[in-house]
């Protein structure tokens, strides 16, 4: 699609099912966003790369959330149906599924899982678009404003959580950020300036990580000292999980060494203090990889626990939110050529 110089623009499309995108173009980057989908960041294009994609797309394709097998067993299964890969919001609730005030808070919650309103407040040299909903089990609003401007390939995202109701709510908040093909492969690595990975192993046969807290990021793991900033081949099949701790700032950065070009994410660190991270390198052989998939997740995110609202408020983590009290959130992701100074300020032009 032809540009006008230093003008961004805003389109609805369709994606092959029908479902609405909403279309931001710069002249540096194309996102995409699933407004009936938990505004779901679906694609981030860097135009300077022939429309280089960024983020994982699951090889089965996008199902809105209602659209799912009516005979998925549990909340898990039924996010699962529903993930399409990209990049979702984690709220009110991260990780399994629990109980809380009456209500069942479903795996990684339900903002990701119901429609969005939205409005374009701004286009031209800047584009903002503004997402919001209110959510059933819960009585929080959210809003979400993503914001590009002409002369950089930087996504801003504001984020805001208000509690409506007349009672103190514990919630968890995290993004589910998932990177994929072609951007991703063996020859990335990823810097986070953090001291401690606690490891959470799912498959000791298939996992480069040990059970418990290591130093980040060479760990040992049966005898075998693994670095886990540096990405393994596709033929090396591996499957890990783990909680990235006491970081210095909030900021990572993934760099492809043989594309020269790099992705630095930068974030508000008192309100996520804590990164996920998941390396899927087709090792999980049972739904819904089946072996197939070579996606990496790196998630700011409120709590280190990945069981559930329950356990984080037992651990003394969950974040409370009281009646009529707003929470804010702020994060930036840049695209550069080369790799930078790894900090915060070099990758997101603070």
């Amino acid at each position: 699609m032809a540009m006008p110089d230093n003008l961004c623009i805003v389109k609805e499309s369709r994606l092959e099912n029908g479902m609405l995108a909403i279309e931001m173009h710069t002249p540096l980057l194309r996102v995409v966003v699933l407004p009936a989908k938990g505004a779901d960041i679906h694609s981030i294009q860097y135009k300077k790369r022939e429309n280089l994609e960024l983020l994982w797309k699951a090889p089965w394709g996008v199902s809105a959330p209602g659209m799912c097998m009516l005979h998925s067993e549990g909340s898990k299964q039924r996010w699962l149906d529903a993930y399409q890969g990209g990049w979702q919001l984690m709220f009110p609730n991260a990780g399994n599924e629990c109980h809380y005030k009456g209500a069942l808070y479903g795996f990684h919650g339900e903002a990701s899982m119901v429609p969005w309103k939205y409005q374009v407040e701004e286009t031209g040299e800047k584009l903002r678009v503004r997402f919001c909903t209110d959510l059933t089990r819960s009585p929080f609003r959210l809003e979400r404003v993503l914001q590009l401007e002409s002369n950089t390939a930087t996504l801003t995202i504001e984020e805001k959580i208000t509690n409506l109701g007349r009672e103190a709510m514990d919630c968890e908040w995290g993004q589910h950020i998932a990177f994929g093909e072609p951007f991703l492969s063996e020859d990335c690595s990823l810097h986070v300036p953090a001291q401690t990975i606690i490891g959470a192993v799912r498959d000791q046969r298939l996992s480069r990580l040990p059970s418990g807290p290591s130093h980040w990021p060479l760990v040992t793991s049966h005898g075998t000292i693994h670095d886990m900033s540096k990405l393994p081949s596709r033929h090396e099949q591996t499957t890990d999980f783990g909680v990235l701790c006491d970081l210095s700032e909030g900021y990572y950065e993934l760099t492809n060494g043989k594309l020269d070009l790099s992705v630095g994410v930068a974030w508000d660190l008192r309100v996520m203090p804590y990164v996920w991270l998941w390396q899927e390198f087709q090792g999980l052989k049972d739904y819904p990889f089946y072996g197939r998939c070579y996606v990496m997740g790196v998630e700011p995110c409120s709590t280190f626990s990945e069981e559930g609202l329950l356990d984080s408020i037992e651990k003394g983590v969950a974040m409370r939110i009281e009646p009529a009290q707003s929470k804010c959130f702020s994060l930036k992701l840049t695209v550069f050529e080369g790799r930078g100074d790894n900090t915060g300020h070099s990758a997101c032009g603070d």
